[in-house]
């Protein structure tokens, strides 16, 4: 038997189902998530933990594109070792938040 002759499904009914099914999924899954996404922005610990970490104590000057003006900027910006050493990230607490948000138990 020539390989002619073998029946084959036909890929557009395969692919068609195939897309619809994980569109579905995807709506059902970023309809699910649309509450926890509310949550995590009206979260005032998550808001009060963005602040701190988006406080400009001693930032770097703001550099659009890399090119030569950018590197100048940069090469002749001091930067405070110390102040940066000893500015608290908090990205911990705030990953728990998220991810107890995500699960359900915040």
């Amino acid at each position: 038997m020539e390989s002619s002759e073998y029946q084959r499904r036909p890929e557009d009914k395969f692919s068609f189902g195939l897309w619809t099914v994980v569109a579905c999924g995807l709506t059902a899954f970023s309809k699910a998530k649309r509450s926890e996404a509310k949550q995590w922005n009206s979260d005032q610990e998550i808001h009060a933990i963005l602040k701190e970490i988006n406080v400009d104590t001693n930032s770097a000057p703001w550099v659009d594109r890399f090119g030569r003006n950018g590197c100048v900027a940069l090469f002749n910006r001091h930067f405070d070792k110390n102040a940066i050493l000893k500015k608290r990230l908090p990205y911990e607490r705030l990953d728990q938040l998220t991810l107890d948000i995500l699960l359900g138990v915040r």
